[in-house]
């Protein structure tokens, strides 16, 4: 696995750009990262035996990522090594449509854009902000995120927007895979 995303000349998810496409990938059995092209600008790292939260970091900051409830219904979204709530994701990821809150009241939508796949979008008043696309291959799954119009919006919420989704869409396929 490369270096800590924070090394020197790594790009801030902040500052992606309409159109650019990233991919959320496995980068071992458990850790994930966020490529653009090769470069990796972002690793979520399970923690714990069943990686009910995972240490997401980038060149923007480092935050943990925790599942609350049986069902998962909550996944909230903290500073790494404070007790302050950056995020939180509220709902079902099988209801289709969901909320991710910020503490000052920002909100987006979460929603499922695909009937078959893993498809989802960050909407900001009904505009794309981000969307998650499955791709497959033998015995690997990732998903492209491609930042849209409606980011230059987000700003300062891109990067836990990003980790958030790609975390949820990895948790989802662990799960599914689990269960055969």
């Amino acid at each position: 696995m490369p270096d800590a995303p924070a090394a020197a000349g790594v790009r801030s998810l902040r500052e992606l750009e309409p159109g650019l496409e990233l991919e959320c990938v496995r980068a071992g059995f458990r850790d994930a990262e966020v490529l653009l092209g090769d470069q990796a600008l972002a690793t979520l790292t399970p923690v714990g035996f069943f990686g009910a939260s995972v240490e997401a970091e980038s060149a923007d900051g480092s935050w943990t990522i925790a599942r609350k409830g049986w069902f998962g219904g909550t996944h909230l979204v903290t500073e790494r090594g404070r007790d302050v709530e950056a995020a939180r994701w509220e709902g079902g990821i099988w209801r289709g449509q969901s909320r991710i809150v910020f503490p000052d009241g920002r909100d987006y939508r979460w929603k499922k854009t695909s009937f078959w796949r893993m498809n989802y979008s960050v909407l900001k008043n009904d505009v794309p902000v981000l969307t998650f696309a499955a791709k497959r291959a033998w015995f690997k799954t990732s998903h492209i995120v491609t930042v849209e119009p409606g980011a230059r919006s987000a700003g300062q919420d891109l990067p836990i927007l990003v980790l958030l989704g790609c975390h949820l869409l990895l948790a989802a396929v662990d799960a599914a895979q689990s269960a055969v």
